[in-house]
C-alpha cells in the first residue's frame, strides 16, 4: 500500500484515520471530517439500515463496514473508484465520498449490502451463469428503496419515458450487459 501496488483494508483504515461504530455499523472516515459530522453520519447509516430492514421485514445478520473518504481523489487512490459510490455485498461494505447525513446514497448502498443475503455467493448479487452481474436487477432493487425522489414516482417516470419513446427495451436492459450499455439519459 505504501508504494501504491496493493492497498489493503488496513491501509485504507490507517489513512482515513478515524472510526466510529455501534453494534450494526463500523464506519471508517477521513480525519478531516469533524467528529460531530461523523457521528451524525453514523446515525444516518443506522436509520437507513433500520428503514431497509423494516421494508423487508427481515434483519441483516452481520455488521456492515462503511468507508467515508474526504473526496473523490482520495477514494480513487485508495480503492480505485472516485466518482461512483460502491457497495461490496460479498464483503458487507460500502464506500462513499463525503456526503451529508441526509443523502439518499447511504440508503441505496446499504440496500445493496442488505439485499445480498437474498443472492447466491460468492458475489451476493443477482448473476447469470454464476458470474455475470445482472446490473438492472442489482440497481433496480436498490432503487426500490429510494421512495420519493422528485416530482414523479418511478412508475410515472417509466410511463413518461414510454410516451416520449425514450424507454429502453426491457429484454435488452435485463440481458447481460444491457443495463451498463444504456446511457443515463435513456
Amino acid at each position: 500500500g505504501q508504494i501504491g501496488y496493493e492497498v489493503s483494508r488496513a491501509d485504507v483504515q490507517a489513512e482515513l484515520g478515524k472510526h466510529l461504530e455501534d453494534e450494526r455499523i463500523v464506519m471508517y472516515y477521513d480525519r478531516s471530517i469533524p467528529d460531530g459530522e461523523a457521528a451524525d453520519l453514523l446515525q444516518a447509516h443506522r436509520f437507513r439500515l433500520d428503514q431497509i430492514e423494516a421494508r423487508l421485514s427481515d434483519h441483516f445478520p452481520r455488521r456492515i463496514t462503511s468507508y467515508v473518504y474526504a473526496n473523490s481523489k482520495q477514494k480513487r487512490r485508495l480503492m480505485g473508484a472516485g466518482q461512483v459510490y460502491i457497495a461490496k455485498p460479498w464483503l458487507d461494505e460500502i464506500h462513499l465520498n463525503r456526503v451529508s447525513f441526509d443523502n439518499a446514497v447511504i440508503r441505496h448502498e446499504l440496500a445493496h449490502v442488505v439485499l445480498g443475503i437474498y443472492a447466491d455467493p460468492p458475489l451476493h448479487i443477482p448473476t447469470s451463469m454464476c458470474v455475470l452481474p445482472q446490473m438492472a436487477l442489482v440497481e433496480g432493487a436498490a432503487e426500490a428503496f429510494e421512495g420519493d425522489t422528485g416530482q414523479l414516482s418511478p412508475h410515472e417516470w417509466s410511463a413518461a419515458m414510454r410516451r416520449a419513446k425514450r424507454a429502453p427495451d426491457l429484454r435488452t436492459l435485463l440481458g447481460p450487459g444491457g443495463f451498463l450499455g444504456q446511457g443515463s439519459d435513456t
